[in-house]
């Protein structure tokens, strides 16, 4: 009940993040990822394709690409459709049309290390083998790379697998993409291999193509 009046007040008042909340509709489509995979990077790309004038900034790359962590269901009512929305969520069924990124783990690990150690949630002295083993395999956002990435590509049953962009992370920035598990539509060069499966723990490890996951809040 109290949850209830909560959320109302929240919707009412524009103090509600959309986050999983968020209204869908059929147009909509979803660049998703989780955390440091290179979403914001992603979005600016499209976004200049998209919206060649004037110049996309972060001053207004919310407006264009909008994230739905950042903005409430009061203020995505206000984006025009077809709308373009960032997400870090895992999988929503939901979410009819999508964009999925896939980074290397190992690239990965090594960013959130950097972006968790900036923001002072982990001490400097803290050593990334122990960031590693005790916090990013177990799942240091709510869920770990190998739940969200597994939920997303393991979970879809009989849909259409959504469009999968692999980024490589060494030298220029490139992204690979594809439509199926067979690469059948590539833009791009080709990304290095993916992180041997031994960074994943065995729990993570196991895909149930027919069982979603938990629904944990998403940060």
């Amino acid at each position: 009940m109290l949850y209830g009046i909560k959320f109302v007040a929240g919707y009412l008042l524009g103090t509600d993040i959309a986050g999983r909340n968020l209204r869908v509709f059929p147009d909509d489509t979803f660049i998703a990822s989780y955390p440091r995979s290179g979403n914001t990077w992603t979005r600016f790309l499209i976004a200049n394709l998209v919206h060649p004038e004037p110049p996309v900034t972060f001053a207004n790359l919310e407006t264009i690409i909008p994230d739905a962590s950042a903005l409430s269901s009061r203020q995505f009512k206000r984006v025009p459709r077809p709308r373009l929305i960032k997400t870090h969520e895992y999988f929503e069924p939901r979410y009819r049309k999508v964009i999925y990124l896939v980074r290397d783990p190992r690239d990965v690990v090594l960013s959130l290390y950097s972006f968790r150690r900036k923001y002072r949630a982990v001490d400097d002295s803290y050593p990334i083998e122990r960031y590693v083993a005790d916090r990013f395999l177990p799942g240091d956002l709510d869920v770990s790379w190998g739940e969200h990435v597994g939920s997303w590509l393991g979970t879809r049953m009989n849909q259409p697998a959504p469009k999968r962009c692999r980024r490589q992370s060494s030298g220029a920035p490139r992204i690979a993409c594809d439509s199926s598990r067979r690469s059948s539509m590539k833009c791009g060069s080709p990304p290095r291999e993916s992180a041997p499966m031994s960074l994943l723990s065995p729990k993570q490890s196991r895909v149930h193509g027919s069982r979603s996951y938990p629904n944990r809040r998403w940060r």
